[in-house]
């Protein structure tokens, strides 16, 4: 009965799961739309506070990460035994707060503080979604599921990059986070009162234990299984490049080809859109077709996608137009989100029902850790350094330096493909 906890019974119609799905999606928009704002606003930062490029990093990667991906352990073994929705619609509300105290800070340590926030708020949202909805959809609808939860992080940073860019010219970028994140609250509210717990492990051909393992155990035993392992490396790569174009494409159009905040939000959006939303989408399509043919397609699709993305994402920095360059990223985002519904359906997959959420969160935690973290980071670091021999195309150098990534990701998804098909994934 432990394992079942906060669970209304038997879950409901068909209608129902996709309204749910619905819903969660939505939370999962405001939960990237108030992520990626920052990014828009980075110049403006950076002139009123007289940031250098590796402080920007800090602000848009590490400090976020950091506690984003390390309370995500905790508040994912909450979840392993309390009702999950109200975890994430009390999450929702905490980083929108969060996010409008972004535009009440006076100073950089200010900012750093309330960017914190966020991530406290946000390290609530994933483990435990991705754990209710695997209770809600079978194994061969699970990576559709999750590709269209995750196509709200794409579909989300387009929202937070153009109403940021527009408010932020227009008022300032203290508005632009007030104005983008204020609404969540509304949107947690309607998780909170709306949405229902289903029964833990319902679908799943190992039913809970109803024990509670030690976290190291647990811990130990899901990296010692290979798909998980390595698909979580593969996934931390890919997370690691999406963040360095995400975070740092709208500063390169700013400082290289001078635009203003409004019309590099539209230019990041035009990538986001023609990219990361229809490939997050594509992936979790293609991998349940291409997974009936042999399994070993989680794998193979993920990986032949990063090979293609790497090209792309290598040269763009370097495109004479910023459409160019827009539309290049775009194409390199593509082929690198199509690893994303796969790897997340798998480690559901590879996990047992009343751990499944804290599996999500050691799953982010490696992907913040090095994706958003270190990434943002590193390219911050790399143009300062580059800087004094590169000037103002420091920062071109340094984005296409990291594009190495999707090489190392695509490495980590073939390495997983194997186990795909002896069928012990699981094991």
């Amino acid at each position: 009965m432990a394992a079942a906890a906060g669970a209304d019974g038997a879950v409901p119609d068909r209608r129902y799961r996709h309204y749910a799905l619905g819903v969660l999606t939505v939370v999962y928009f405001f939960n990237f739309a108030d992520r990626q704002v920052l990014a828009v606003l980075l110049e403006d930062i950076k002139l009123e506070f007289a940031l250098s490029d590796t402080e920007l990093g800090l602000l848009s990667g590490l400090a976020f990460a950091l506690f984003y991906s390390t309370l995500g352990i905790p508040i994912a073994r909450l979840a392993d035994r309390a009702n999950r929705v109200k975890i994430v619609a009390g999450a929702c509300a905490v980083w929108s707060l969060a996010t409008a105290a972004c535009g009440l800070a006076a100073n950089f340590v200010q900012l750093l503080l309330a960017r914190i926030a966020v991530g406290v708020g946000e390290a609530g949202c994933a483990p435990p979604t991705h754990a209710v909805l695997a209770d809600y959809y079978r194994k061969s609808e699970l990576s559709r599921a999750l590709g269209i939860l995750t196509a709200a992080a794409p579909a989300g940073a387009i929202a937070g990059v153009i109403l940021g860019g527009i408010i932020a010219e227009s008022w300032g970028w203290r508005y632009a986070f007030i104005v983008v994140g204020l609404p969540g609250l509304l949107v947690a509210a309607v998780a909170f009162f709306t949405l229902r717990e289903p029964e833990r492990g319902r679908l799943s051909e190992t039913p809970p234990s109803g024990e509670r393992p030690a976290f190291l155990d647990t811990a130990k035993r899901l990296f010692a299984n290979r798909v998980f392992l390595f698909v979580t490396l593969g996934n931390a790569f890919a997370v690691m490049m999406a963040y360095v174009v995400a975070n740092w494409a709208p500063p390169l159009y700013r400082r290289v080809f001078e635009l203003g905040a409004a019309e590099v939000g539209l230019y990041a959006a035009l990538g986001i859109v023609i990219g990361g939303l229809p490939g997050t989408i594509a992936g979790g399509i293609m991998s349940d077709m291409l997974v009936r043919r042999d399994p070993r397609w989680q794998g193979w699709m993920p990986a032949i996608g990063l090979v293609i993305a790497f090209p792309l994402l290598l040269t763009a920095p370097f495109s004479p137009t910023v459409l160019g360059a827009a539309l290049v990223f775009a194409a390199g985002t593509f082929f690198a989100n199509l690893c994303l519904g796969p790897a997340a359906a798998l480690i559901q997959t590879v996990a047992r029902p009343d751990e499944r959420a804290l599996a999500a969160s050691l799953y982010i935690f490696v992907g913040s850790g090095l994706g958003i973290g270190v990434g943002p980071l590193v390219v911050g670091l790399l143009s300062d350094g580059f800087a004094p021999a590169y000037g103002t195309d420091s920062l071109r150098y340094a984005m296409a330096a990291t594009s190495v990534l999707t090489l190392m990701g695509a490495a980590m998804f073939l390495a997983a493909a194997p186990a795909l098909r002896r069928g012990d994934a699981s094991d």
